[in-house]
């Protein structure tokens, strides 16, 4: 950070008139010319630069009111929007200013239009008095800013003046007449103490006037660089950014470190640059530190600032390929080319993805420096997207920008799992590829209440089937093969209150005596025929099961539940606003272990992973790998997980406010863990902990969220409330509602069944006593 300080003097002098060019281009006018006296002899002119390739400017003054001012001065300065004038004293008289700019060399400038005329009147009255109120404040290590009062209007300016100590005063600066406020002084030591003044002059001949008010000041010390940040660019280069703080550096040395390794310096830049171009030649894939430190001289000594924040960097991979094209060469196959960028790959990986579905899928690859590939087995008038991504043998690619291209023919593109609910209306179309060259569409195997459209190509209807039902497509084409495909229906309950059963009948019971009502068959639930209570130590939460639409799932969850297998585990995975994941490991004081496994089971996608869904967790690339661990979901993950690894299997959702507790667990701190699970070492990411944040850096485990018990919870509980508790009374007592006589009269018992989403439903009968 350089400010540098210039002493502005201008004498009164006429300018040689300027001969015409008949090659140079004019440059555009100024605008906005705005002229602001100092004093009876000196003007600050200021305006709007609107050329691009100006040599300098014209300045023309004239004393009185004029349209056309005679030239002053011209100044050999581009690109500059201020200047102060200093003209022979004019006390109270009225100038007339006019700018122009010019580009050329001397005897041969071309000149724009001048701007409009601008009058300005000189101070009144010639004061040459010295300043007072003289004020200083600390920069940073090298400048000092001052501010004054201006008591002249005759001056031409100020001399600052400095000292160390008992060190004599010695000048360090000039500042223009007219300034009083603001005004940076440079080139000071850092930390140091200092006592300034300042006088006014005028010169011709040079006279001075008392000097202000001596002031003390302190500069900083020496100032570290910060807000480093490294950025990683292509093929494993970096950039560095960072603010200057010092306005005394001679430049500045970078340093980086990798892994355990110490930081060793990298190289240096000159004083006031604060960024760096890519820095080449870096590890792929790699975290890498840096740091960077200002360094001065002391009597050709290196000193040095402290070192700036540590930035960390991932260098990238390597340059991605672009211009992706492709070509269809058939209903099954397309032609890909491409663009290298690279200088470092060994190898093109190709990918694809069926558009509609979120995951990219490898489908071959090839050497370094090849440009093009041919994709084969693809789906008839299919559409997918493509990418190329440039690798070294290890790592992540770095992918190309995707295109899209559909194969001819056509084929059936319908999902082959649907989620059903019972009882209420359903309605899907059947999609396929290609609908152009479609000739039919056939759809056998419907439950009972659905029926199919083949015009519209739409299975609706309402069915009171339970369960899980395969239906089977059939499409066929012209010019193509018929294509055949299976849809599972996985028909589950939606939430709806308690319904009404057998109705009660009226009792009679005598003063003192007890009857036994029977509460059953009098209500059931509708949408859920079997739950469990997970008792966290972070709360409570139910799930409502599917066993008829998901009953491989739901009896593998039960198999560990019923086993005792979840008591004492905790959940292990919480990445935010995604899932909440449990069922894999165990914790009993700082022993760590896996949750004993049963065989994996078949997937059973079709049910959406919407909020509140439970479903089981897989091995990454084996659609049929469910064994014990499950997960919530706490946002809507339909997109992300119906299709992924073959779709997750939900069986099930968590239950009326279950969900508080679940957003509790996914609303903790979460952090990285490495421990040792049955003597392996095991990485837990996104382990949430019960603490406030942030998590601790060593794990603590007795703030790990732990599943007490999973147990059997009715879907149904009941309340009895008598209208008169001096006729009878009413308690539950099991399955009974237990009315006790206590005077003669009548009296209303209601009977309330609550389900496990707090959804109420009742239903009464009368009580006499004799």
């Amino acid at each position: 950070m350089r400010t540098v300080f210039r002493r502005t003097l201008l004498t009164l002098a006429l300018a040689l008139a300027g001969g015409g060019s008949l090659f140079a281009k004019a440059p555009a006018a100024p605008s906005n010319l705005r002229v602001k006296p100092l004093g009876v002899n000196s003007f600050l002119l200021e305006w709007k630069d609107n050329s691009k390739n100006e040599t300098g400017w014209e300045i023309r003054v004239s004393k009185g009111v004029t349209n056309r001012p005679s030239r002053f001065q011209l100044i050999p300065s581009p690109n500059i929007t201020s200047y102060v004038v200093i003209t022979t004293a004019v006390p109270g008289s009225t100038l007339s200013f006019q700018l122009a700019a010019y580009t050329g060399k001397a005897g041969s400038e071309v000149y724009s239009k001048r701007t409009t005329t601008v009058i300005a009147k000189a101070f009144p009255t010639t004061t040459f008095g010295a300043p007072t109120e003289l004020a200083a404040t600390t920069v940073d290590d090298g400048r000092i800013r001052l501010a004054w009062k201006d008591n002249s209007t005759s001056e031409h300016g100020y001399q600052i003046e400095a000292k160390k100590g008992l060190a004599a005063w010695a000048p360090v600066g000039i500042a223009n007449p007219g300034v009083k406020f603001s005004m940076n002084v440079i080139n000071f030591e850092p930390g140091t103490s200092y006592s300034l003044r300042v006088k006014a002059f005028k010169t011709y001949p040079l006279v001075f006037s008392k000097y202000s008010n001596v002031v003390a000041a302190d500069t900083l010390t020496f100032q570290a660089p910060d807000s480093l940040v490294a950025t990683p660019g292509a093929d494993g280069s970096v950039a560095l950014k960072w603010k200057d703080r010092s306005s005394v550096e001679a430049g500045y040395e970078i340093e980086l470190k990798t892994g355990t390794a110490a930081f060793a310096k990298i190289g240096e830049v000159a004083a006031d640059v604060t960024s760096t171009s890519s820095i080449k030649g870096f590890a792929l894939n790699t975290n890498y530190e840096f740091r960077v430190r200002a360094v001065r001289f002391v009597n050709l000594v290196r000193v040095y600032s402290d070192y700036s924040n540590i930035s960390i960097a991932k260098t990238s991979l390597l340059g991605n390929p672009t211009n992706l094209a492709g070509s269809v060469l058939s209903d099954t196959s397309i032609k890909l080319t491409w663009k290298d960028n690279s200088a470092r790959e060994h190898l093109f990986v190709i990918e694809r993805r069926r558009v509609g579905t979120t995951e990219f899928t490898n489908t071959g690859s090839v050497g370094e420096n090849v440009k093009e590939y041919a994709v084969t087995g693809l789906i008839p008038g299919a559409s997918y997207d493509f990418r190329v991504g440039s690798s070294e043998f290890s790592g992540t690619p770095a992918y190309s920008s995707t295109v899209r291209l559909t194969t001819t023919g056509g084929a059936l593109d319908s999902n082959p799992d649907q989620a059903v609910y019972w009882n209420s209306s359903f309605l899907y179309q059947i999609a396929v590829t290609n609908p152009a060259t479609l000739l039919s569409t056939t759809v056998t195997g419907l439950p009972t209440g659905l029926s199919y459209n083949s015009a519209t190509r739409t299975i609706s209807g309402t069915t009171t089937e339970e369960g899980v039902k395969s239906v089977a497509l059939k499409a066929t084409f012209v010019g193509s093969a018929e294509s055949t495909a299976t849809m599972t229906l996985r028909i589950i309950r939606a939430p709806a209150a308690p319904l009404i059963g057998s109705a009660f009948s009226p009792v009679v019971v005598n003063a003192g005596n007890m009857l036994a009502v029977s509460l059953t068959n009098k209500f059931s639930d509708p949408d859920a025929a079997e739950a469990r209570r997970v008792t966290t130590t972070l709360g409570n939460f139910d799930i409502i099961l599917y066993p008829l639409a998901t009953p491989a799932t739901v009896a593998n969850f039960l198999n560990y539940a019923n086993a005792g297998s979840y008591d004492g585990s905790f959940f292990h995975r919480s990445p935010d606003n995604f899932v909440v994941q449990g069922g894999g490991y165990r914790n009993s004081g700082s022993t760590f272990t896996e949750i004993s496994k049963f065989a994996a089971i078949a997937n059973e996608p079709g049910i959406s992973n919407t909020v509140g869904t439970v479903a089981m967790a897989k091995t990454a690339g084996n659609a049929n790998s469910a064994t014990s661990e499950f997960f919530v979901s706490v946002a809507d993950n339909k997109a992300i997980l119906d299709a992924q690894n073959g779709g997750f299997s939900v069986f099930g959702r968590v239950a009326g406010t279950g969900m508080s507790v679940v957003d509790a667990i996914n609303a903790l701190p979460r952090k990285n863990y490495t421990v040792t699970v049955g003597g392996s070492s095991r990485a837990f990411e996104d382990l949430p902990i019960n603490v406030v944040a942030p998590a601790p850096v060593v794990l603590d485990p007795t703030k790990l969220v732990k599943v007490t018990t999973v147990a059997i919870v009715p879907v149904l509980r009941y309340e009895v409330l008598s209208s008169d508790g001096a006729v009878a009374t009413a308690v539950l007592s099991g399955s009974n509602a237990n009315i006790t006589g206590v005077a003669s009269g009548s009296a209303t018992i209601t009977v309330k069944a609550i389900d496990l989403d707090n959804q109420m439903t009742s239903q009464s009968f009368e009580v006499s006593v004799p």
